[in-house]
């Protein structure tokens, strides 16, 4: 029998939810805080450093491993694109589908809680925007992030994670078209989930609530 699983459970089981917090050594990490509502994060830009803006960005990323990609720590267009991709159904019932370029901000299926970011490369800074290229050491094993920051009143959030921006808009894209009108029972068809399995009725309700919440037809 097949067992639901909802994409926000999959996303908090690959890494993209919950974390454990972690501590730093004498890298340039020291002064990373373990959360994104720090007064640190103040988008004072034209008096920042470049090494003040790496300590913030470096506090911004250890929120994400703590908590994930969540309002607190992202823009407000980022968290709603983010947020609506994450909270829709999975392009594939019964299994993972596409979907699963989502779950992978942080040590793909495997992160590990004592992981520690060790480096921040800006490769742009300016008082509204800075990028960079962010070193998590997973497992002993470099693993780099590009990640933007944006200045928001008065407080600098992540504007994108590897991407992600454009990869929820693509995911929004599928997904919409995918379930408009029957598609979802296409879909369920497809996989060979027959209309008196449990499951069947759960995917039709996570697909009906999905389409009340963001007016999807």
């Amino acid at each position: 029998m097949l067992t639901t699983i909802s994409l926000a459970t999959l996303l908090t089981l690959s890494g993209c939810g919950k974390g454990n917090s972690f501590t730093d050594s004498d890298s340039a990490a020291d002064t990373a805080l373990t959360s994104a509502d720090s007064s640190a994060l103040s988008a004072e830009a034209t008096e920042l450093t470049q090494q003040e803006m790496e300590r913030i960005i470096l506090e911004l990323a250890a929120s994400v491993q703590n908590d994930g990609l969540i309002e607190t720590n992202t823009t407000p267009d980022f968290c709603k694109l983010y947020n609506q991709a994450c909270s829709s159904p999975g392009t594939y019932p019964g299994g993972i589908g596409a979907e699963e370029s989502l779950m992978l901000a942080i040590g793909g299926q495997d992160m590990d809680s004592q992981g520690k970011f060790t480096k921040v490369d800006i490769t742009e800074f300016t008082p509204e925007q800075t990028t960079c290229k962010l070193t998590f050491m997973n497992y002993g094993q470099p693993e780099l992030h590009e990640v933007t920051v944006e200045a928001v009143d008065g407080r600098w959030l992540i504007a994108d994670w590897d991407g992600l921006k454009k990869t929820s808009q693509e995911y929004i894209a599928l997904i919409n078209k995918l379930i408009k009108g029957d598609g979802a029972k296409a879909l369920l068809k497809e996989s060979g989930i027959p209309a008196d399995d449990e499951f069947y009725q759960d995917y039709m309700d996570q697909v009906q609530t999905y389409k009340q919440t963001y007016g999807i037809k």
